[in-house]
């Protein structure tokens, strides 16, 4: 922030103010006033005064409270005016019009503040104080006495807040921290929000399921209670023509259940047995399967450690070649450094040598001229003639002494810079060796940027390609897995279906009645089903010796409906068995093999040789159930003739009369056959019943189609487990992308190494401009100074030839008196010899002292120490090559074992689901076997049983169906009345009295007939089909149509296990719903909108802090350069500032670097006082240049500096002085409190401080010094 306009203090009027009693008027001060007097006199306190008056707090002005403030007197201590005290400050714009700033302490040690005389409150008075550039808080216009020790000392987080104040973004930190907090605080709501959200829609979902399951219940439950009402009315009906014959039955199969119960036992604990067996087979390969699913996830765990350690040592490899390049550069450059402290110990060697051998020269040449041995009364007169040739000499000797005296100063200084040439020479080389590794560093740095950035491409397609395999594999497995869900589904259908129907068991019955009464047939143990497997192994064999052998009839063929099963069986007959085969000579050979490995006997169908009609297509339109038994099979076409021969144009259809129907009516007959297994010839013979040979038959399609099953869904599993785990393709992702990610981290740090390294090649080569240009300007000075020197010889040589004269004039008679040619020309050698002997001496000692500073610098270089890091830098990569190689082989080597134990295990898992699938198969063949001989007992029992309940519980079930049918509201009465004439719902009661008389009556043993002839019920809800006389079987069939289809519903609604309450839920739901979205938008809208505030609040505070900063950070190192240049060193020290972070540098802290000429980088606590002074004063000057204030107050700030230093700061406050100060102006008006001579002498005025020893207060004078500057 640009000042208004420029100004200075005119005058300062106090009154009681510390240690000035009354009213004084100090002033008035020049653009650079010096505040001088002795220690204690009160020149601080005039200091106070100021900062009082500019609004400082008492407590920075040595005062506890504003009452310390007050001339204290003790004399004067009742009275209250006198307990009063102000400041006021006439400030002098560039206007002209004075303005005057006064702070009052009262009585009561309050303070008060006026402008121009008139009260104002603080903050108009420090709006005022800003408009002039001078800000309070900052403290930007004073500097107190230890206020640049302070400086030097601070901390880099102190280093900022204290900028921060300079730039004015510590007003913005209240309001910065406030909005953090509610931008995080609106971030967490919006993710609670969020989160409810999530949590209702998931509960959504899952009220939604559960509403479609209570709607589906509902509907079930009325279809089942329907079919339930019609399945017992059905029951009741055939139950009163049941119960008549219901006694004798039992009867009779009571006497036969006492025969069969021996037996039972025996075939119960055969099947127990072998089911036992089986379920520990099952048991031991679920368990080995456990086992391999384990190593597997072990081996699949290892997997990714040994990509991971690959790519680790590829790496360190890498690692290891640069530290080894390193390492050789770090010893040739030790290599280096040795030989040139040799060559450089060998020249100083060699100088020492020199100048002994100079001093033995010397020596020997005084030896040999001797000196001049001169009389007393010659002495007087060698005396005498000195004088008198001193005086008329003396003149010309001062002029010489003068020339001397300068040609002597611009000889040192000709030394000086020659010496600064030879530095800046040195200073080059260094640079080019510096840019030399700094360049071979870069090129290091990009080769590997460039291989890190092959690696990435390579790496990035191989995430792309596993995604893109685990996706695909996601889908497969998915698409299999619903194949085989099917698959599995059909599999537990099947395997219910196996499960013995009553009207099965009825039938079973049947066949076991008569094995026992013929024991000789077809289903004693020596029946069919005992040579299945022989049969198959027979085919097989015949189908590996004879190509043109098809297979079985009944293995090529596929019942599209189960219920057609005992259909088919019975249409095929015999040619169930026939084995297909392409012609007629197949099949004698055939016979032929069977002959000769007397095996059993085997029809066989050539396909060739056997004739067939051609089907009438009219068959197929005669309506009702009736299909061609063709038409319900599939079968390949190529056995279509074998299948004609086998088949013919039989007709199926589902019940005995229709088929009856069908096959004598019209004028034509067909060959009919139904569901239940009675066969209708042409000629109209009839079969009927069932026998277990052909319901064994028939069950061959049933293990054909379950056989067939299992295969596929084998095979689904094993192309799930071709197709591998989902989580090695994740391991291998996650891992892939970890290598990603270290691969990007690392060409982000290489990139900025190689931004490092070209900033550094700039600055090197920037510094060596500056270099060169140093010694270019310096070669031209050397030049000069030689010219200079040669002409002042000339002048020299000119005075001392007159001298010369005059002197050879006055020592002639006299040097003829004492032997020598001249007395002048004899002290001339003398001194000349001494003078070449000192100047030799110099220059050895010169030549010597620049070979001692290379030497030290040579010797000071620390090339061990890099040396020593990249050794151990290459230990620490070899050490972690040899982990990681050793890991590797762990690695490899626990693959290898997991490989193997998975091997084994495998072949034990199919070794024992191959035992699983064995015992599966004998479980079958054993409950085949055994059929013969344990359904014999089982299913009469069961019939027995079947038909005692049936009997028993008549009076139940009628009295369950009736209290059923009354709930459904089904009338079972008579329309006319039933008993007695009376209402139905006293029918209804008749009825349930005469059930539960019956029922008892069945307990007590006696005869039912009287009491079911009594009750009559209302079937005439029941259709007449249901009422049609019918055989058992087809009653049964019903009964079993009802009990599944009652079965499946009741199935389904256990499945359901429904929610009622899910529709009004689901509605609550949708509502809160809504409530929720509204919140979540709403959190979202606070969270975006605390969010884009707090960050323009954040870049409001970063502005005005980085326009600070950079503006210091850019004058810091002129101002320090400025005051620090001297004599030999030109360019001055250097000083420069660090952010320590770039993103929020008002968080963190600024190191602040000073390098004094000469000397090498060192922290700040290591330079001396006087440098932290210096370093401090630039950097506050750099600060003032920031928003300077229109005058600058400095408490003693030379007290650590020496006189160089002092003249240096003094010089540019006075040169800051008497800058411009108006607007855009960077000068400032100087109040400089000093006791050092070199300092005041430079200001414009002075103001002297002392004390009156009356009345013990300061008093001031002053003195105006602009008159004595010329």
């Amino acid at each position: 922030m640009e000042r208004e306009q420029g100004g200075s203090i005119h005058r300062i009027e106090l009154q009681n103010f510390k240690s000035y009693k009354q009213a004084q008027t100090i002033g008035p001060f020049k653009r650079f006033t010096a505040i001088i007097g002795p220690n204690g006199s009160g020149k601080s306190n005039l200091m106070d005064a100021i900062s009082f008056v500019m609004g400082i707090r008492s407590a920075q002005l040595r005062g506890n409270v504003l009452g310390d403030l007050v001339y204290n007197n003790d004399t004067e201590e009742g009275n209250d005016e006198k307990r009063k005290a102000y400041v006021r400050l006439v400030f002098l714009p560039d206007d002209g019009v004075e303005v005057h700033f006064q702070r009052t302490i009262t009585a009561g040690g309050n303070t008060a503040y006026h402008l121009d005389g008139k009260p104002c409150t603080w903050d108009q008075y420090n709006n005022k104080l800003m408009s002039y550039g001078v800000i309070v808080k900052a403290r930007n216009f004073l500097v107190f006495q230890g206020d640049v020790e302070s400086i030097a000392a601070k901390s880099p987080k102190d280093l900022t807040q204290f900028i921060e104040q300079i730039a004015g973004s510590d007003d913005l930190k209240v309001e910065y921290e406030r909005l953090e907090e509610e931008k995080h605080r609106a971030e967490e709501e919006c993710s609670a929000n969020f989160a409810k959200r999530k949590a209702l829609l998931q509960e959504k979902k899952i009220t939604k399921m559960q509403k479609d399951e209570a709607d589906r219940h509902l509907r079930l439950h009325e279809e089942l209670r329907t079919t339930k009402n019609e399945s017992h009315l059905f029951q009741l009906y055939h139950l009163d023509r049941e119960l008549e014959g219901g006694k004798e039955i039992i009867t009779k199969m009571t006497a036969e259940m006492a025969q069969l119960v021996g037996a039972q036992g025996l075939a119960e604990k055969d099947i127990a047995g072998v089911k036992k067996e089986q379920q520990a087979a099952v048991k031991e390969s679920i368990v080995a399967e456990r086992k391999v699913e384990k190593q597997r996830i072990l081996l699949d765990e290892q997997n990714p450690l040994l990509v991971k350690n690959k790519e680790e040592i590829k790496r360190g490899t890498k690692r290891l070649t640069t530290a080894e390049n390193n390492l050789t550069t770090r010893r040739s450059a030790d290599a280096t450094k040795l030989a040139e402290i040799a060559k450089l110990e060998q020249d100083l060697l060699d100088i020492k040598e020199a100048e002994k051998a100079f001093a033995q020269e010397i020596a020997e040449r005084a030896k040999q001229e001797g000196k001049l041995d001169m009389e007393d009364a010659q002495l007087a007169e060698y005396n005498r003639r000195k004088e008198e040739a001193g005086s008329k000499t003396y003149r010309l000797k001062q002029e010489q002494e003068v020339l001397d005296m300068e040609q002597l100063r611009e000889r040192d200084e000709k030394t000086t810079l020659e010496q600064r040439v030879g530095e800046l020479e040195a200073r080059i080389q260094r640079l080019d060796a510096q840019a030399g590794q700094n360049k071979q560093k870069q090129e290091d740095l990009e080769k590997g940027l460039k291989e890190d950035k092959d690696s990435l491409v390579s790496m990035k397609k191989k995430f792309s390609e596993v995604n893109e395999k685990g996706r695909k594999s996601r889908i497969q497995q998915d698409q299999i897995r619903t194949k085989l869900d099917e698959v599995e589904g059909k599999l537990r259908e099947a395997k219910a279906d196996q499960k013995e129907s009553e009207r099965d068991k009825r039938l079973a019955d049947t066949v076991e009645s008569l094995k026992r009464h013929f024991p000789g047939g077809a289903w004693a143990p020596g029946g069919p089903n005992q040579g299945d497997t022989e049969l198959a192994d027979t085919v097989e064999s015949l189908k590996r010796h004879f190509p043109g052998v098809r297979g079985r009839l009944v293995d090529l063929i596929k019942v599209t409906q189960r219920k057609h099963n005992l259909a088919v069986t019975v249409a095929l007959g015999r040619n169930m068995d026939a084995i297909v085969v392409d012609d007629d000579k197949t099949g004698k050979d055939c016979i032929q093999y069977l002959k000769e490995q007397r095996l059993q006997i085997m029809t066989f169908i050539p396909m060739s040789t056997i004739r067939v009609k051609p089907l009438d297509e009219r068959l197929r339109q005669l309506g009702g159930s009736a299909k061609l038994v063709l038409d319900v099979i599939q079968f390949d076409e190529s056995i279509e003739r074998a299948l004609l021969y086998a088949l013919g144009p039989t007709l199926v259809c589902d019940t005995h009369k229709e088929a009856k129907k069908l096959c004598f009516t019209g004028g034509e007959r067909h060959k009919m056959v139904s569901l239940d297994g009675t066969l209708i010839s042409k000629s109209g013979i009839m079969t009927g019943g069932m026998t277990g040979n052909m319901e064994a038959k028939a069950a061959a399609f049933d293990r054909q189609a379950l056989e067939s099953l299992k295969t596929t869904r084998q095979k689904f599993v094993d192309e799930m487990a071709e197709l591998g785990s989902s989580r090695d393709r994740q391991v291998e992702a996650e891992q892939t992308k970890q290598v990603i990610t270290e691969l990007e981290t690392r060409l982000k740090l290489t990139t900025t190494e190689i931004t490092n390294c070209k900033e550094k090649a700039t600055k090197l080569n920037d510094e060596r401009k500056t270099m060169v240009a140093a010694r270019e300007r310096a070669i031209p000075d050397v030049a000069i100074f030689q010219s200079k020197l040669q002409e002042r010889d000339i002048q020299i040589q000119k005075l001392a030839k007159r001298i010369n004269e005059i002197m050879d004039r006055i020592f002639e008679e006299f040097s003829r008196a004492v032997g020598v040619s001249s007395i002048r020309e004899y002290e001339e050698t003398q001194l000349r010899q001494a003078q070449e002997l000192a100047e030799q001496r110099m220059q050895f000692s010169t030549q010597s002292d620049k070979l001692k500073s290379q030497l030290e610098y040579e010797r000071s270089r620390d090339t061990m120490r890099p040396m020593a890091e990249a050794e151990k830098a290459i230990e620490k990569v070899k050490a972690a090559l040899e982990l990681i190689a050793n890991e590797e082989k762990r690695v490899t080597a626990a693959i290898k074992e997991l490989t193997e134990g998975l091997e084994t295990l495998m072949v034990e898992t199919r070794s024992k689901r191959a035992r699983s699938e064995e015992l599966d198969v004998k479980v079958r063949e054993l409950k085949d076997m055994s059929q013969a001989k344990t359904a014999q007992l089982g299913k009469v029992k069961r019939q027995l049983a079947l038909k005692e309940a049936a009997l028993e519980q008549v009076a139940e079930r009628r009295l369950d169906i009736v209290r059923s049918c009354e709930l459904s509201d089904i009338s079972l009465a008579e329309p006319s009345g039933g008993r007695g004439g009376g209402d139905s719902a006293d029918a209804d009661m008749d009825i349930l009295e005469d059930t539960m008389d019956m029922d008892a009556d069945m307990r007590g043993g006696k005869a039912m007939s009287g009491g079911l002839d009594e009750i009559k019920l209302d079937y005439s809800k029941l259709s007449r089909a249901l009422q049609k006389s019918m055989p058992d079987h087809e009653r049964n069939k019903i009964l079993d149509d009802f009990k599944l289809k009652i079965d499946d519903m009741t199935l389904d609604l256990e499945k359901l296990a429904p929610n009622l309450k899910a529709v009004e839920q689901y509605e609550a739901i949708k509502e809160k719903e809504k409530s929720f979205l509204e919140e979540l938008e709403a959190a979202k809208d606070h969270a975006r909108k605390a969010t884009d505030v707090f960050l323009a609040k954040k870049l409001e505070r970063t502005e005005m802090f980085m326009d600070a900063f950079n503006h210091i950070s850019s004058h810091i190192d002129p101002i320090y350069k400025e005051l620090t240049v001297k004599p030999g060193h030109m360019l001055g020290g250097t000083a420069f500032l660090t952010l320590e972070n770039q993103d929020d540098p008002f968080l963190y802290g600024i190191q602040f670097t000073a390098m004094p000429p000469t000397k090498r980088f060192r922290d700040m606590e290591q330079l001396s006082g006087g440098e932290k002074t210096v370093a401090a004063l630039a950097l506050l000057f750099a600060i003032h240049s920031f928003r300077p204030s229109p005058f600058f107050v400095l408490d003693e700030v030379d007290a650590a500096l020496d006189n160089t230093n002092v003249e240096k700061v003094a010089h540019y406050i006075m040169t800051k002085s008497h800058q411009a100060s108006g607007k855009g102006g960077s000068g400032f008006q100087s109040v400089v409190i000093s006791l050092k001579d070199l300092f005041y002498d430079k200001a414009d005025a002075l103001i002297g401080v002392c004390r009156d020893p009356v009345d013990n207060s300061s008093i001031t004078y002053s003195f105006d010094l602009e008159k004595f500057k010329y």
